[in-house]
């Protein structure tokens, strides 16, 4: 077949990961269109006020966007919107001081190569310190991603190797916890063989989607997948 999109991304090769029908599905048979629910309005406000934070240094601008948030979405969540607006308060005490005057690039964008995958790799990388750290703020519950293991940094990586000739010294995973309102930055040293990992998987996901592999994986995500009502799990078949 011929390839159906102009680009991948880390989201969308692990959504072919996880399940390659349901990737077909969105992406093939009927491209998903995002609702923006409360939690992705959430995420996107916070980002966005510390994104300007490091662009401006202007901690009240922020704060004003989490404000006029709420004030539109208040009345369905008005606990975790305060809780958002304590993240980012604790963010400016505790985490951002460190990372200030180290600012290379906010907000990395582009698309890189990979060898043999048709389409190039879409990236964005919320910041990059001019000592070689990758930064991607991350609004959790009580859960967080892992980053012991990380896909999303280890393509990072890659992205940031192709962009400077050398591999970043540290990624990190800043976290706002937003049941709580509390703060964290967990990292990890990058090796290249995780790199090297992540690029292969890249080229293995691109190499199902041109040779029509779609078989489903079925587990504990299928119930909360948007197609699981038109889905027979027991043929596979959609």
């Amino acid at each position: 077949m011929n390839f159906p999109r102009d680009h991948l991304s880390y989201s969308s090769v692990s959504k072919y990961l996880q399940c390659p029908k349901r990737w077909h599905f969105d992406y093939v048979i009927a491209p998903e269109k995002k609702k923006e629910s409360l939690a992705l309005g959430l995420g996107s406000v916070y980002h966005s006020a510390i994104e300007g934070l490091y662009t401006t240094g202007d901690f009240d601008n922020g704060k004003k966007l989490i404000v006029d948030f709420a004030s539109q979405n208040g009345r369905f969540a008005q606990k975790e919107i305060e809780k958002i607006g304590v993240c980012f308060e604790n963010y400016y005490r505790q985490i951002y001081p460190q990372y200030a005057s180290r600012v290379e690039r906010i907000e990395m964008k582009d698309k890189v190569e990979i060898g043999g995958v048709e389409v190039p790799l879409e990236y964005r990388i919320d910041l990059v310190t001019t000592d070689g750290v990758l930064v991607d703020h991350k609004t959790v519950g009580r859960m967080k991603p892992s980053i012991s293991y990380s896909l999303q940094f280890d393509l990072y990586a890659y992205a940031y190797y192709r962009s400077y000739g050398t591999l970043p010294k540290r990624a990190e995973y800043h976290y706002a916890y937003k049941a709580t309102g509390g703060v964290e930055s967990e990292g990890k040293s990058v090796k290249m063989s995780e790199v090297l990992k992540a690029v292969s998987c890249v080229q293995g996901v691109a190499r199902g989607i041109k040779e029509d592999m779609f078989t489903p994986t079925y587990g504990k995500h299928c119930d909360f997948c948007p197609h699981k009502e038109i889905c027979d799990r027991e043929f596979g078949a959609i």
